[in-house]
């Protein structure tokens, strides 16, 4: 019987005979091959990937158009060897961990990659020329998306961002979350020249992004659909403008956020040899103006979203318009004075998210009748994103879930990724 395993996910901690027995049988019909999920995230646990494994894909699925490959513990070339097996099929690759090296001892032949179109990387060193050889072996590529560790590395070299620039030149859609495009955005405008097909955009979380240096990159593109700026804190109306200006007529996505610089604060040393910080003046922002000029002038706009937190630990607090241009609203705690903001102002809401804090797994929950009250005051909203905690104060929302049937009421964060998703 034809068979097709559409998607097959893999543990490091196997039984190798059970996967071998079934590769042979089933390994000319698998498709999609990745890893479980909760092992990468951690990682640190320093879990032995078993070699062999790679060497088994490598001799049973010889039609992979999908492959997902953690490179943390691999010291050999096995995860070379399914490439080049299946590199007339294989379309989607996505890699976790650093780059490999050709070395001169290497019997692996030289990485020809044809078909493949997605290319997703979290690498360990965004400057290794291992990332230009892969990009340069898919002349097709129209997927990039790169990610790296910010608190290691926040930046590409400007010879390797460039390089895969020039070996790109069909590229539609490209992601590099917290990675500058060289030091400081020294080589924004030089990369989208090389890529000048790019439509779909994802810069989040790009600090030190000002209004110019995004302005004279964008200039190089024609045809931009979507574009991701949460995180680009020091953007302001005159971004906006140039958007309405230059892409009114293809822009369809647009995500936006109120945000601070992480390095806001300047240190000193004072008299008593005490580090005190001195909070700096937030740079940009935008302003209810200037985002009711975007949208009344692009009215192909079909997906904006202005998000906002809401934490009375962090400074810079949201401005009451803030709030009223905000489309999602974070809740990280429930201040006595923050509440009743959200509920005054806060009236073209869509999402709500509650989410967890990633070290404590505490969340900030409201009471039933809390949410009632904001539901009630919010006509837009759609989404209740209701992130389960750790913490054991978990509060029963079903009367709300039944007083408001048209509110999605979900505890799945990927629900919020999917919404906001330009890659």
């Amino acid at each position: 019987r034809q068979v097709k395993v559409i998607d097959l996910e893999l543990n490091k901690q196997y039984c190798f005979g059970v996967l071998e027995d079934y590769l042979i049988k089933f390994g000319e019909y698998v498709r999609h091959i990745h890893y479980n999920e909760e092992e990468f995230e951690h990682r640190s646990r320093k879990c032995d990937y078993p070699p062999t494994q790679n060497l088994l894909i490598a001799k049973h699925c010889h039609n992979l158009t999908g492959y997902f490959v953690d490179t943390a513990d691999i010291h050999d070339e096995s995860h070379l060897h399914v490439l080049n097996i299946n590199k007339l099929n294989l379309e989607t690759l996505h890699i976790l961990g650093g780059c490999w090296r050709y070395n001169s001892t290497s019997t692996t032949p030289a990485l020809a990659l044809p078909c493949l179109k997605e290319l997703k990387w979290h690498l360990d060193f965004p400057s290794d020329e291992s990332l230009v050889t892969m990009v340069e072996a898919a002349p097709n590529l129209q997927l990039l998306s790169l990610s790296s560790n910010p608190y290691c590395h926040n930046h590409f070299e400007e010879e390797v961002i460039l390089a895969v620039g020039r070996a790109c030149p069909n590229l539609r859609t490209f992601s590099c979350k917290e990675l500058h495009i060289g030091p400081y955005e020294s080589v924004f405008k030089v990369f989208f020249a090389s890529c000048r097909n790019i439509v779909n955009l994802d810069l989040s979380m790009h600090y030190q992004l000002r209004d110019n240096d995004l302005i004279e990159a964008l200039s190089e593109l024609t045809d931009l659909h979507s574009l991701d700026l949460r995180g680009c804190c020091r953007l302001t109306d005159l971004t906006l403008q140039f958007l309405v200006q230059r892409f009114f007529p293809t822009l369809q996505l647009l995500h936006l956020d109120h945000s601070v610089d992480p390095d806001y604060h300047e240190w000193y040393v004072d008299k008593k040899d005490n580090l005190v910080a001195i909070e700096q003046e937030r740079l940009g922002g935008y302003t209810i103006a200037g985002i009711a000029s975007l949208r009344a002038q692009c009215p192909q706009l079909h997906s904006f979203h202005y998000l906002v937190g809401v934490d009375m630990r962090v400074q810079y607090q949201p401005s009451i318009q803030d709030y009223q241009i905000a489309t999602i609203v974070q809740m990280y705690n429930t201040s006595e004075s923050l509440l009743p903001m959200v509920i005054e102002h806060c009236h073209q809401m869509q999402i709500l998210v509650f989410s967890c804090d990633r070290s404590t797994g505490w969340r900030a929950w409201l009471t039933v009748d809390q949410l009632m009250l904001l539901a009630a005051h919010s006509p837009q909203l759609r989404v209740i994103v209701s992130e389960c905690g750790r913490d054991g104060n978990e509060v029963d929302y079903s009367s709300v879930v039944k007083a408001f049937p048209k509110i999605l009421f979900t505890s799945n964060m990927e629900v919020l990724e999917k919404l906001l998703c330009v890659v």
